[in-house]
């Protein structure tokens, strides 16, 4: 799903016109600055980090897939599920059993499969547009569990290779980082994603200077509020590159004979 949106850039251009005229680097340069400042603070504010991208935020990441797969996914012991898919069915079952001393079992399950391959597409339908999952797929007391039931060992290897994935929005990012121009640092377990998803077009020479970068990633558009971290962003940036433009001018001032 495509997105584009257009900043507020006027906060930006106003620091780049007054760090050009402070600053001893050549006007590509402090574009060139600009843009690295700005995927920096682009990866700190991409879900799941909240202003800095580190272990913290992954940790963040993972505990989101661990949170979502428990609400779509109910881990069973894998002879529990073949034994009750040959009583009983894979789908639609509500049964009450008793065992030999009485006891009273109720068996309550929408879907049941022992097949890891069929856990993606299940998954994937469970999803709401910003790509997390309900909280009310769990059984409420005496209701149906409309979760899948799995192998645990099916569950937990699911998990592990999405918890794997965690990062994978801000690697829209790293073409753009990894340009020889910009050298952007970011964390491993964004990096670890490559350049596939996201491009970085450069005009430094001439009279025109103009730089481009986005972010293709396949789910970008379904990330709510991405665009007012986008504006942070680049606001962030504006701001910083003010401050230095400020101590110039304070320090300056200074030596001129001014207090």
């Amino acid at each position: 799903m495509e997105m584009s949106f257009t900043l507020d850039t006027g906060g930006i251009e106003i620091a780049l016109r007054n760090t050009l005229l402070y600053s001893k680097k050549s006007a590509a340069e402090i574009l060139c600055g600009a843009a690295r400042g700005f995927v920096q603070r682009a990866v700190a504010l991409t879900p799941p980090s909240q202003g800095k991208a580190d272990s913290a935020s992954k940790q963040r990441g993972e505990q989101a897939v661990e949170s979502d797969l428990n609400r779509t996914f109910a881990g069973k012991p894998r002879d529990e599920l073949e034994m009750l898919a040959s009583m009983f069915g894979k789908e639609n079952v509500r049964r009450a059993i008793r065992d030999k001393d009485g006891t009273l079992w109720v068996v309550d399950y929408e879907i049941l499969s022992t097949d890891y391959n069929s856990m993606a597409a299940f998954h994937r339908g469970k999803r709401l547009n910003n790509g997390r999952v309900a909280g009310w797929m769990a059984a409420p007391r005496g209701g149906t569990d409309h979760r899948m039931w799995v192998p645990t060992e099916n569950l937990e290897r699911y998990k592990k290779f999405l918890k794997k994935r965690v990062g994978s929005l801000a690697a829209g990012w790293n073409q753009a980082a990894s340009n020889a121009a910009i050298k952007a640092r970011l964390p491993a377990w964004v990096k670890r994603h490559g350049n596939s998803y996201g491009t970085i077009e450069l005009e430094l020479g001439g009279s025109r200077l103009r730089i481009v970068i986005e972010n293709s990633v396949p789910f970008v558009g379904r990330v709510k509020g991405l665009e007012g971290r986008m504006q942070q962003a680049l606001d962030w940036v504006a701001r910083d590159m003010q401050r230095r433009v400020d101590y110039c001018i304070e320090n300056a001032g200074k030596k001129a004979g001014f207090k």
